[in-house]
């Protein structure tokens, strides 16, 4: 049986409909148990056409899209960079969820320069 590890929330809760910045807490623990991560883009579960469905029964239209598994090097040991190589690896996370995500929700990571490659390939 093959391990794996689910993490649910990538940043904290957006309260606006699109990606917000990051937190290294889950590179963190990503690399610690050196499982490899599935990034997943999920849409349309915020704007208010959502909960209207759901209030009145309705099938609400929502878009889930599965990116390649990847894994997160290893850290440096503290003092060599390791906060670096944390806020490089949460943006890694990031920016491979906002390539799963319609334009218009990735937010934060947009204009970053690794999502353009990700968009690229």
């Amino acid at each position: 049986m093959a391990k794996c590890w689910s993490s649910l929330r990538r940043a904290p809760a957006s309260k606006v409909g699109h990606l917000i910045e990051g937190k290294p807490g889950v590179s963190y623990l990503a690399v610690k148990m050196g499982y490899p991560l599935v990034p997943v883009g999920i849409a349309g579960t915020y704007d208010e056409i959502f909960f209207d469905q759901l209030k009145h029964f309705r099938r609400p239209h929502i878009n889930i899209h599965i990116g390649p598994m990847f894994t997160l090097p290893p850290l440096p040991s503290e003092g060599q960079g390791r906060d670096e190589a944390l806020k490089a690896d949460t943006d890694e996370i990031m920016c491979r969820i906002a390539a799963q995500l319609p334009e218009e929700n990735r937010g934060f990571y947009a204009d970053y320069p690794r999502l353009q490659e990700l968009l690229k390939v």
